[in-house]
């Protein structure tokens, strides 16, 4: 995480290089609500995002460009919107890696699965990275759904709760 101090009068982060992806900034020396805006510009590209528990995540598609980013924290309510800090990312530039994804083409996010996997299988997080999951082994037997079923209460009608409240 990349941290950066909102106390400061200037916020400029320049830790970061060209086509890393996954970063994030954790914001330092005061409370920032859960909810504020983050507002990042790089040229004539814009997007927003939202910060909870202090930390915000940056687009990977403003890593693929070594251009200087513009991140402004912006509060807002029904009545009112209002810029509290502008932070200026300074992008390093480097070579680009020969295994880099371009985040803006899912389709090759495909080669970072793991092999295998077939129609109707779900990929799952495990303690050795992913894997694939067969859901058709899955399903609850019919004598496990019957146990549920008698564990679930009857549903109870306006004049049984009537019935129970003048007692």
């Amino acid at each position: 995480m990349i941290e950066c101090n909102v106390e400061t009068n200037t916020a400029v982060i320049t830790e970061l290089y060209q086509y890393d992806y996954g970063q994030k900034i954790i914001f330092t020396g005061s409370e920032i609500q859960d909810g504020t805006e983050i507002h990042f510009f790089q040229g004539e590209y814009g997007c927003k995002g939202t910060i909870i528990n202090q930390v915000a995540d940056i687009p990977d598609y403003l890593l693929s460009h070594d251009k200087t980013v513009l991140a402004y924290l912006y509060l807002t309510n029904i009545e009112q919107g209002k810029t509290i800090k502008k932070i200026t990312i300074l992008i390093m530039p480097r070579e680009k890696p020969p295994d880099y994804v371009d985040p803006t083409k899912p389709a090759d996010y495909s080669r970072l699965l793991p092999i295998g996997g077939e129609i109707g299988d779900l990929l799952i997080v495990t303690e050795d990275g992913y894997a694939w999951k067969d859901l058709d082994g899955e399903f609850a037997s019919a004598e496990q759904l019957q146990k549920v079923s008698e564990s679930i209460p009857m549903p109870m009608t306006v004049q049984d709760i009537l019935e129970i409240c003048r007692m």
